[in-house]
């Protein structure tokens, strides 16, 4: 029997005064009651109303609300009427209540890790990762799982992530190989897009810089580049070298890349052959810079220089001359240039994976490099050796108020280990050094360069032979470069010992 205090239900809805189990006039549906017999025949109280028989309600026999422990509900109370929405609703045979397209802990098998709109886990091929295209829109059917791409499918990869990583996400490019165009914007991780080309065989009077009709110099191409429009010069390979000077003049983005197999050489007799200024940025890519009668081969003025794959030999002049700029040489060369190597007056200079090999002579006024003016230098995995200066000067490193100064898991020799490098304050680390000032963690000192060391050191060919003192001094880090100069894989795991400069024997 239900609690006196409730009365009876009547036919309208209403309390009767008369006490429990007088079922007054309750005749009718949706009355309030306190159990089955405060109901006319043929109804039942469930939820406190009086319902018709069958239609698939329990029986409620008392005011505990039984999914709230120790809670006692009132008619019309939030617990019965307020509709909670913390939670999702009750649904018959579904097997998970998430967002459509969010992978939730619902679905347990890992190749079906979605819930569709019916409340059933699928995988992306039953899903349709449409449903994401904005930042999984590619189907892995082996995982299940909408991912941003693939080896075979961009998806989501563009702007500064447009490369594919081996764990299918959209990463920034590092390397001009990682992108179609051919050229990689090593400062925002974008790939160049606008593309321009030059042959040294086509009509001079005709091109446009279209594929069917390419300009015949470099500097027809780069002078078309605007500024704030990133351009890439795709420069065919010519038994003919290519005699015009380039210039990259102010706030431009220019990278100029061989375009095929076989060489594209500058060789500008009487001006530097490639100038960069004013905020330009600059990529050179598998090019060759030689000869001339005068001069360096690369001049750089307060901007940004990426040599990657070039060469610059047999200059009368030095091979590079930085000035407030910011310079990056990797798998790069820096051959028998008469005056010098590289000369950094402020700014900062890179040299990764690089040979800087023969430069100079007893007359020379610059090292193999020579800093001025607080440059900073980072020599990673590189062979500077066998360069030469005038007396008095470091053949190596010479630094004159240079700033931070950093050589690790390198090669340093001079003509002699005395005069090999004069650079106060320089650090070396895991590297092969001459000069007893370069001192560090890790360091190996020789007393002088032997030249059974190397494959051909007299003809230039610096690459080290196995078992040489360079073997298991260097110490690979994570971040340190994955390839050698000639592209063939160090070692991968950070700690590893390993060969010192630009190339591992084969």
């Amino acid at each position: 029997m239900g609690l006196a205090a409730a009365g009876a239900c009547q036919g309208n809805g209403s309390q009767d005064t008369s006490g429990p189990g007088d079922t007054g006039d309750c005749g009718v549906e949706n009355c309030v009651c306190d159990d089955d017999s405060d109901c006319a025949p043929g109804l039942v109280c469930a939820s406190r109303q009086c319902t018709p028989e069958g239609d698939g309600s329990s029986s409620s026999t008392s005011l505990i609300d039984e999914s709230t422990t120790g809670t006692t509900s009132e008619p019309g109370s939030s617990s019965e009427s307020s509709g909670d929405s913390s939670g999702p609703p009750e649904t018959s045979g579904v097997e998970c209540r998430v967002e459509q397209g969010v992978v939730n802990g619902d679905c347990t098998d890992p190749k079906q890790p979605y819930c569709n709109e019916a409340g059933v886990c699928v995988g992306c091929v039953e899903l349709g990762c449409e449903a994401l295209s904005d930042v999984s829109p590619v189907c892995n059917e082996a995982s299940g799982l909408c991912e941003q791409c693939s080896a075979d499918d961009r998806g989501a990869c563009e702007g500064a992530t447009p490369v594919c990583s081996a764990t299918n996400t959209c990463t920034a490019c590092v390397d001009h190989e990682q992108c179609s165009s051919g050229a990689c914007n090593f400062a925002t991780g974008a790939c160049f897009e606008q593309v321009l080309h030059v042959d040294r065989a086509a009509d001079c009077a005709s091109g446009d810089g279209s594929s069917e009709a390419p300009f015949c110099e470099i500097q027809d191409a780069v002078d078309t580049a605007l500024v704030g429009e990133p351009v890439v010069v795709k420069v065919k390979p010519s038994p003919g070298v290519y005699a015009k000077q380039v210039q990259v003049g102010a706030g431009r983005s220019v990278a100029i890349v061989r375009d095929g197999n076989g060489a594209v050489t500058l060789n500008v007799a009487d001006k530097v052959p490639v100038s960069v200024d004013d905020g330009a940025m600059a990529y050179l890519y598998n090019l060759r810079i030689t000869g001339g009668t005068m001069s360096k081969g690369l001049q750089c003025l307060s901007a940004s220089v990426w040599l990657d794959r070039v060469q610059i030999d047999k200059r009368e002049g030095h091979a590079i001359d930085s000035v407030g700029c910011a310079l990056t040489i990797r798998r790069s060369k820096i051959y028998d240039n008469n005056a010098g190597g590289v000369r950094a007056q402020d700014g900062s200079v890179r040299v990764e994976n690089s040979y800087i090999v023969q430069n100079g002579n007893t007359f020379a006024d610059f090292a193999g490099i020579t800093l001025q003016n607080t440059a900073d230098l980072v020599v990673l995995y590189s062979t500077i050796a066998d360069n030469d200066a005038k007396p008095g000067m470091g053949e190596s490193l010479d630094c004159m108020n240079a700033g931070s100064v950093s050589v690790r898991n390198s090669i340093v020799f001079g003509t002699s280990a005395a005069s090999s490098v004069n650079c106060p304050g320089a650090m070396a680390t895991t590297s092969v050094v001459d000069s007893p000032s370069l001192t560090g963690n890790g360091v190996e000192h020789e007393p002088e360069l032997d030249p059974s060391w190397f494959i051909a050191p007299a003809s230039g060919n610096f690459a080290i032979k196995s078992n040489t003192p360079f073997e298991d001094v260097a110490v690979w880090r994570a971040e340190d470069p994955r390839v050698d100069y000639d592209g063939d894989p160090r070692l991968s795991d950070d700690g590893a010992l390993d060969y010192t400069g630009a190339d591992r024997p084969n």
